[in-house]
């Protein structure tokens, strides 16, 4: 094939790939013609969980490992992610270079629904519509609009594995394999492990349905060849990613997603009973859905949506998952009336996922918690549905396909064009039938303000004009199809008029839940948090003790004018209150309580190390202390304030003094409430009360005074040995970093010190004079090891275990997987695809 003749052969996809760029820009329009940014929930909390680990990697080039910023401590792996360069990393950053982040994760979502329509054998209209339905779906507009970005990235690119993978069983083997592993890596790449567990149920659908098909075929063996070649390609994918894949794994063990260590103690606990593995089911389901609430794939207000009348079970609700109600229609008649032999497994695999979206959840969805493995590890169990999403546009386009060259079974065609027509029509007939207008698990405020009556009335009307509209736009499905198989006039123009409305119609959905107002400025995204009068208040107490303060501070507003390219000024307040808390945090080693929202709170992070937090896999001995001791102590100390009694002191709150709390931030107030009395980042202990169980050791912190006596597990026994009291004896952070710090230590006797850093079983090491000695936990939640009598310094570090293997394998891996695509692409030339 000579240039021209390649030229010609690529224009149709490169048409389409513009197309496909303008509609992403289209939805995110304030970002391409104004510089403006989303306005993104989580992404903000990330800058208040990040901003200790982000100071520090523009201070000093790398990100550390571990941030004090929240929950006392915690590793940086799923704050700030890794600094790792692998080749699928450098694309999804190529991409955000190139254009703002949500258009460019949209984007790929359409290019890789296009890739699965061309490894279908789809021309480029019916695939730039099946790319189209599936990026333009709400799921990806309502989660890059809170900030969701990797969960959005993962589900992008589940179309181009599947892709991949049809494409192999069709025929084109090493094409095939390419287009597997390619995907497969940026997937990975967005380290969203709940979306790629849901993608595997699809994947092992496809495969299953594809063996029956060979066994019929009499193709077993060729069947068995394929999959365990594309087995290979998927793990080949996986290699750039296996660094970031083992840190997760040996992070969650540690987490509330891993072994449950005490029994539940309270109904706010996020986990089932001791010696379980997995999230407790109420939490699991507190986001999922009504049973009727999935027809808001084509239905948006079939519950209420994001309106104030919202009657869905879920917590509350951002909108409708909306997949389109034109390609529903095309898809529901394409399961009723079509032939392809993926129906059946799109068909099941929805089917299973709506389901188990449920939160008044079934047998089904109790028999995946109980039984099938990890299925308890993620909340949230609609996040399922992204499987239908991809498996709704799919099963459109291949409606108009087979609707095209239906010939003789154009009658069930027909009946199948207008059953949802017909469907929708009932609905709107008969909706108190088919529906529930009020909420049954989740608290119906709308029932107690305006009474039952008037509250289903107007959600009745809010309904029924939505089902009009998906009435109306599955009777264009059905005539389009009927104009396919009875020939019509010319195919493509009708496909061209389908794709039209399916765009427009997904674009009416998504601007219900995005606008003007959704975006902000550059600079306002990225310094959200104004200080208060008590942040202000802290920062200049603390600043007379820093030595040179103003000069720090005068470095690290310099470092940021450097990468945000501008002069800071008066009107930069935000920015330059961020870095005079960077040197606060940096000279010094407090941690701040804020009573009004403590464990749901990345504010307090962004300015101090925090006692609370932001995070959704936090560690399990974190969160049994805030469920045993710190919960207890907040109300506790509410009702002493409410006494009037402003004497707070470290006795009666042992939990916050362990913590060596400095401030109570009080909702409201315009200065903190100092809290006395705390033994600072390191102590030494009198006294040791031996313990053999987790229960004792968390019960043993109630009236303990940290200062003088420390609970310790039997375990360590053998570590510590006899404990005596040190004697005079003094301990000071000379040092601060969070990937250690250094401390001058001085006994009469030596004993055990007490350091108020959250333990961790893996990656910590402690010298002492430059000998390694063993850390131990102490209180259940900090760190402590033995030093003997005498003066001594005290170097701690962090570095997660594995991380220099882990780091290489992931270099190595993507080398692997580039020799991969190359020869996939040299041995695929010429390969002959087959149906």
């Amino acid at each position: 094939m000579n240039v021209r003749s390649l030229g010609m052969a690529a224009l149709p996809h490169a048409g389409s790939l513009s197309v496909m760029l303008l509609l992403s820009s289209v939805v995110f329009w304030p970002s391409v013609s104004q510089d403006k940014f989303l306005r993104q929930g989580d992404i903000t909390q990330n800058l208040g969980m990040g901003k200790e680990a982000r100071d520090y990697e523009r201070l000093e080039g790398e990100l550390p490992h571990w941030t004090n910023s929240m929950f006392g401590g915690m590793p940086t792996v799923h704050i700030s992610g890794t600094d790792v360069g692998t080749a699928p990393k450098l694309v999804w950053k190529a991409l955000r270079k190139a254009m703002p982040t949500e258009v460019g994760t949209l984007w790929m979502a359409m290019i890789s629904a296009y890739v699965l329509g061309l490894c279908l054998g789809l021309g480029p209209w019916l695939s730039l519509m099946l790319g189209a339905g599936f990026g333009l779906a709400s799921v990806n507009v309502l989660y890059l609009a809170a900030g969701h970005a990797t969960k959005v990235r993962a589900i992008a690119t589940m179309p181009g594995v599947l892709g991949g993978m049809l494409l192999a069983y069709r025929g084109s083997l090493w094409r095939g394999l390419g287009v597997t592993s390619l995907f497969t890596s940026l997937h990975l790449e967005s380290g969203h492990v709940q979306i790629t567990y849901y993608l595997l149920f699809l994947l092992a659908a496809v495969a299953v349905a594809a063996g029956i098909r060979s066994a019929r075929q009499g193709r077993v063996k060729a069947f068995l060849q394929v999959s365990g070649w594309l087995l290979a390609a998927g793990l080949v994918g996986a290699l750039p990613e296996v660094g970031h894949l083992a840190m997760t794994e040996r992070y969650s063990k540690h987490t509330t997603r891993g072994e449950v260590l005490l029994p539940v103690e309270s109904e706010a606990s996020v986990a089932p009973e001791k010696g379980a593995a997995g999230l407790d089911r109420e939490y699991i389901l507190e986001f999922s859905m009504a049973r009727g609430e999935f027809w808001s794939m084509a239905i948006p207000d079939v519950k209420g949506g994001n309106s104030q009348l919202y009657w869905g079970e879920q917590r509350f609700s951002g909108g409708a998952f909306y997949f389109g109600a034109l390609a529903f229609a095309l898809c529901l008649a394409w399961l009723v009336a079509g032939s392809h032999w993926l129906r059946w497994p799109l068909l099941a695999v929805s089917a299973l996922a709506v389901v188990l979206s449920w939160r008044d959840a079934s047998v089904v969805t109790d028999v995946f918690l109980e039984h099938v493995p990890l299925f308890n590890k993620f909340r949230d169990t609609k996040m399922m549905l992204v499987l239908v999403q991809l498996a709704v546009p799919l099963g459109a386009v291949l409606a108009l396909r087979e609707a095209a060259s239906a010939g003789a079974q154009w009658k069930r065609w027909a009946v199948g064009s207008f059953v949802p027509f017909v469907l929708f029509l009932a609905f709107y007939a008969l909706p108190e039938v088919w529906f529930d207008f009020t909420s049954r698990v989740r608290p119906d405020a709308v029932l107690d303000e305006v009474g039952k009556t008037r509250a289903v009335a107007m959600r009745i009307d809010l309904f029924k004009a939505d089902v009009l509209r998906a009435a109306g736009l599955a009777l264009l499905g059905g005539l389009g199809l009927t104009a396919l198989v009875r020939q019509w006039g010319n195919s493509q123009w009708v496909v061209l008029g389908l794709l039209g409305v399916l765009v427009l119609d997904m674009f009416s959905v998504d601007g219900r839940y995005l606008s003007d107002r959704n975006f902000t400025g550059r600079i306002e995204k990225r310094y959200p948090f104004a200080s208060s009068p008590t942040d202000q208040w802290i920062l200049a107490r603390e600043a007379v003790a820093i030595p040179g303060f103003e000069a720090e501070v005068a470095e690290a507003r310099a470092r940021r004018e450097d990468q945000l390219g501008i002069k800071l000024g008066r009107r930069h307040a935000n920015i330059l209150n961020a870095a005079a808390f960077e040197v606060v945090n940096r000279f010094t080693h407090f941690r701040v309580f804020d009573l009004s929202n403590p464990f749901n709170d990345a504010r307090t992070s962004y300015f101090y190390k925090s006692v609370g937090g932001y995070h959704g896999a936090k560690l399990r001995r974190t969160q049994d202390f805030i469920e045993w001791v710190l919960n207890p102590e907040r109300d506790a100390l509410i009702g002493q304030l409410q006494a009037g009694n402003f004497n707070v002191t470290a006795e009666a709150y042992p939990g916050l003094a362990m913590l060596n709390t400095k401030y109570l931030v009080l909702p409201g107030a315009e200065q903190p409430l100092p809290f006395v009395g705390a033994p600072g980042p390191a102590w030494w202990v009198q006294n040791v009360k031996w313990v053999d169980s987790n229960v004792e050791e968390m019960a043993g912190i109630s009236g303990l005074d940290v200062a003088t006596t420390a609970v310790v597990h039997a375990e360590f026994k053998d570590v510590l040995g006899t404990v005596s009291d040190p004697g005079t004896a003094a301990a000071s952070l000379t040092q601060y970093h969070p990937d250690g710090s250094r401390y001058r230590v001085a006994s009469e006797n030596g004993g055990l010190l007490v350091l108020s850093e959250i333990t961790y079983p893996e990656g910590w090491t402690a010298l002492v004079d430059g000998q390694p000695t063993e850390l131990v936990r102490v209180n259940y939640l900090l760190r402590g090891l033995r030093v003997p009598a005498g003066e001594h310094d005290v170097q701690l570090s962090f570095e997660p275990e594995g991380w220099g293997l882990m780091s290489a394998m992931s270099h190595a891996g993507t080398m692997l997987w580039l020799l991969l695509l190359g020869w996939s692409g040299w041995r695929g030339r010429g390969e002959v695809v087959e149906d």
